[in-house]
């Protein structure tokens, strides 16, 4: 779409020029607003799927804890990916609850050490580093995590080192805090070489909107936020070439601290070398088919299908692969069906084996719902050409089906954000400025109610259109998230390790 076709605002040269000058990308702006104009048609709401049904171990869309005794624990060719990139507000929440009850008139931080909440203070900073404002600032990845005053980002170091082989680690970080993130590391990596640094500047960013599609105007220039983690996507070729040789991206949130306890390293160890075993077999496959080889990619499936239980297929589902004359080839498309959740309509539209198993490896773990827990679920949704499978987000929800769906009888599972990826060089799947997963996030900023776009990481990532995807069950102890203060209080390291 030419910027002249779509609105007055990409006519304006100066805004054009305004919103190069700062860094954004024009065509994702442009991509951006074309959407906006969607949600203010639809009265300032993002749109929702209809779910179908959920993703359970019962009806066998969620491969149980247990079936991954089946493979080697194997962490080789990953690369760890955090982002750290966001801010503390949220998680400091109680301490300015703390200051506005006027028990701590002064704003000292010192005074509040009978808290026992773990401050900056406790890497050595100066007071004078610690006021409020920079409270407000400070990523919550350099906040520590135990008394000791190893941060969040420390913590994820230490993990990712107990699991073995994962000596590289991709950290997506604020805007100019490079250095402030890589002097916390510098003890526990490895090398310098082995942590690379993507700040989340304005090329990952969008445009704060007012309710009528102003753009906001901040102290006579535009206004921009992180355009949502989904727009991390956009790294992954960067990643890729400067890690060639890993070919897996594990992906966990930096408030989620599981520790090093050999429960916890064993699941990860799993799910890991599950993603690995099914990675080497699937380029097999790929490799054989796109040589002609079909005994060589049959025999590789049969190496996957023995080793996972496998769900009943539907009724249409069934008779497509009843349709498929050929028997290696039938082994083949029963896995892209019942293992990969590959959508009924894209294997009748494609009919192509290699160009469904060419799509990208995507695991994403799901770990019991215990009723109260509010993450990406995993349901199957109806699309207007078929039924597909998701991790879908509570804004893509409607009200009924979040009262029928999210009740943990029928929401068994939910997504803690950890990942394995298939990290690949193209991002043609994933179709970044050409898909429905996204929303339009209502926030108050300075005093204005404001509106800005945001990519679903997971509902990209958790897709079966997109990607060849599994969900697997782990233990609900690797999921530990840190959302205030109160969440790390009196906690020490030796609690973790």
């Amino acid at each position: 779409m030419l910027i002249d076709e779509l609105t007055p605002l990409f006519r304006n040269k100066g805004f054009v020029r305004k919103v190069r000058n700062s860094g954004l990308d024009l065509q994702t702006v442009l991509v951006h607003y074309s959407r906006f104009l969607q949600f203010q048609k639809n009265g300032l709401q993002n749109a929702t799927f209809k779910i179908k049904d959920t993703c359970r171990i019962d009806n066998g869309r969620i491969v149980p804890y247990t079936a991954l005794a089946n493979f080697p624990k194997d962490s080789s060719g990953i690369v760890s990916f955090i982002p750290a990139a966001g801010s503390s507000t949220r998680y400091i929440q109680p301490l300015y609850d703390l200051l506005r009850s006027g028990e701590n008139p002064s704003g000292n931080l010192d005074a509040l050490d009978k808290q026992h909440w773990l401050l900056p203070t406790q890497l050595g900073e100066k007071p004078e580093c610690l006021s409020l404002e920079n409270l407000l600032t400070l990523p919550k990845g350099l906040f520590p995590c135990v008394r000791e005053g190893h941060t969040f980002l420390q913590l994820k170091i230490l993990e990712q080192k107990a699991l073995g082989n994962i000596t590289k680690t991709v950290c997506v970080v604020p805007k100019g805090a490079t250095n402030s993130f890589a002097s916390l590391l510098r003890t526990f990596a490895s090398s310098e070489e082995d942590v690379l640094f993507m700040e989340q500047g304005p090329q990952l960013s969008t445009l704060r909107l007012e309710r009528f599609g102003t753009p906001l105007n901040h102290d006579g220039d535009i206004s921009f936020a992180p355009a949502g983690h989904g727009s991390l996507i956009r790294l992954f070729p960067e990643i890729k070439n400067h890690f060639p040789d890993l070919d897996i991206l594990f992906i966990r949130n930096i408030d989620n601290v599981i520790g090093c306890k050999q429960d916890n390293i064993l699941a990860s160890q799993a799910f890991l070398g599950t993603h690995r075993f099914v990675l080497d077999c699937l380029k097999t496959i790929r490799q054989a088919l796109a040589q002609k080889h079909l005994e060589e990619a049959y025999l590789q499936g049969l190496r996957v299908l023995e080793r996972f239980p496998l769900r009943k297929l539907e009724s249409e589902e069934q008779r497509f692969l009843d349709s498929i004359a050929q028997d290696q080839e039938k082994s083949l498309w029963s896995i892209l069906l019942t293992l990969f959740q590959t959508p009924l309509w894209l294997c009748r539209n494609s009919l192509k084996l290699l160009t469904l198993f060419q799509r990208p490896l995507n695991f994403l773990a799901q770990v019991p719902n215990l009723g109260k827990d509010r993450g990406g679920t995993p349901v199957i949704i109806d699309r207007p050409q078929g039924t597909q499978t998701i991790c879908l987000e509570i804004p893509h929800m409607t009200t009924e089906d979040q009262e029928l769906f999210l009740n943990p009888q029928i929401a068994t599972h939910f997504n803690p954000v950890f990942a394995a990826i298939e990290l690949v060089p193209q991002l043609t799947n994933y179709k970044l400025d050409d898909n429905p997963y996204w929303i339009f996030a209502e926030k108050r900023w300075q005093g204005h109610v404001v509106y800005y776009h945001e990519s679903l990481l997971y509902e990209i990532l958790g897709n079966s259109e997109m990607s060849n995807l599994m969900f697997l069950e782990l233990p609900r102890s690797i999921f530990n998230p840190h959302k205030t203060l109160d969440d790390t209080k009196g906690r020490s390291l030796e609690h973790w390790m």
